[in-house]
């Protein structure tokens, strides 16, 4: 095996092995492949997420509105009220609610990421235990 010397004049003087490349030159070729991959975006970033609507078929693109207003069958909105009168056009998730007290249930589930006023949060609580002990809502347990 003989020894010979890099090719490339900035790197003269560099012995390396026959068939080899010198450290250097491996390490540019590295750093010149990290580019690239860092230049090459990939598959397109800019794909328009939409929601089709069920009633009429309109096609809405979402523009980062990923968390629905949820509705009742009777267009009652449970949660997402700031959404829908900053967008009337913010797409819905409906349900079908067998009671006014399932409604109350679901609008206080899905504020748990974000707390409800204690008061708002305490009445609600009274009346999903209520609904759940079949009480009427005028009497009051101790």
């Amino acid at each position: 095996m003989s020894l010979r010397f890099c090719e490339r004049l900035e790197h003269a003087g560099r012995v390396i092995p026959p068939g080899e490349t010198c450290l250097d030159c491996q390490e540019e070729q590295r750093e010149q492949e990290e580019r690239e991959e860092a230049e090459d975006p990939g598959p397109c970033q800019h794909r328009s997420i939409v929601y089709t609507c069920t009633d009429c078929g309109e096609v809405v693109p979402l523009e980062g509105r990923f968390y629905p207003v949820i509705t009742d069958q009777h267009g009652r909105i449970l949660d997402c009220k700031h959404r829908r009168e900053a967008d009337p056009r913010w797409f819905e998730l409906r349900l079908e609610v067998p009671d006014d007290q399932t409604a109350l249930a679901i609008a206080r589930i899905t504020n748990l990421r974000r707390p409800l006023p204690d008061d708002v949060a305490a009445t609600i609580d009274e009346l999903i235990r209520r609904a759940i002990q079949r009480e009427p809502v005028g009497q009051v347990t101790s």
